[in-house]
């Protein structure tokens, strides 16, 4: 498993979540995890400007919705 800087903010049991991990897995990369509480999203909005979970970064690319977030893995990530 190759570890690239990636980063998934989370709110674990959440399916959205659960889309995006299973997107990563599926390219074989490793990745940080930040479990969100649902009472407290001030760190995601500090770092995306939005309160939304699942949020990844990549890099300096910051994204959100997790439609979005597995068609850039897709396409961006080896």
């Amino acid at each position: 498993m190759s570890v690239i800087d990636i980063t998934l903010w989370q709110l674990g049991p959440s399916f959205n979540s659960r889309k995006v991990r299973y997107a990563l897995g599926a390219k074989g990369v490793g990745y940080s995890v930040v479990e969100v509480n649902d009472s407290n999203v001030s760190e995601v909005i500090a770092v995306s400007g939005q309160p939304l979970t699942p949020m990844l970064k990549h890099g300096r690319q910051i994204m959100f919705d997790s439609g979005a977030i597995v068609r850039y893995i897709d396409a961006n990530i080896d």
